[in-house]
């Protein structure tokens, strides 16, 4: 962790997160055991999905809202994973993405979107492959017929989607003590400007 440090009275060294500062770091205190996520693999790719959900009675000129959840996509790994001999493990990772539809005064709708993608990474035993999706979704009724009513609903969701590869090992690492808070820095107010003939 970069840290700045400060002398304190008797020789001593109060250790701050921040910045390193000066030719010589601090010694550590002490080297401390941890439980931590080690990320194996950590990358990213932008997906368009599209998706038309059927509708009745709704007119064609309605206006619609599509809003994604990503905090309830869920991420499963589909088939068997595949050690190759450079490292590389093939993995096909499913990720379905809930979405709520919103048309005029009739009641929500929600809709998944899914998504369906073969990647290599490195993920050896014992690791577990997550996604994180970001994104945004655009919804407009569609008239097939041309009667004033829609028949479906066209909806694109612009996906940026991050797979991270992670396992729950125990690390040796160096320690300079425990973190305290220290008293808020005001921020200076505005200067005031000076005036010609201001002083009388």
């Amino acid at each position: 962790m970069a840290r700045e440090v400060e002398e304190m009275g008797a020789g001593l060294q109060e250790v701050r997160p921040g910045p390193i500062r000066g030719d010589r770091p601090p010694e550590p205190a002490e080297i401390v055991c941890l439980t931590v996520d080690k990320v194996y693999d950590f990358c990213f790719e932008e997906v368009t999905l599209t998706r038309n959900v059927p509708v009745r009675e709704v007119p064609s000129g309605t206006q619609v809202q599509g809003s994604l959840h990503p905090e309830r996509a869920q991420t499963r790994i589909v088939g068997e994973a595949v050690q190759g001999q450079d490292g590389l493990t093939t993995v096909t990772v499913a990720i379905t993405l809930p979405a709520t539809l919103r048309m005029g005064d009739q009641p929500p709708r929600t809709v998944h979107f899914v998504h369906l993608r073969t990647l290599q990474l490195h993920a050896p035993p014992g690791t577990q492959v997550g996604a994180e999706v970001h994104g945004t979704c655009f919804c407009h009724p569609v008239d097939l017929d041309g009667d004033g009513l829609a028949e479906e609903i066209c909806c694109a969701a612009s996906l940026c989607v991050v797979y991270e590869v992670t396992a729950r090992v125990k690390v040796l690492l160096p320690s300079f003590g425990y973190c305290t808070p220290t008293p808020a820095r005001e921020a200076p107010g505005p200067l005031l400007p000076e005036y010609p003939g201001s002083d009388g």
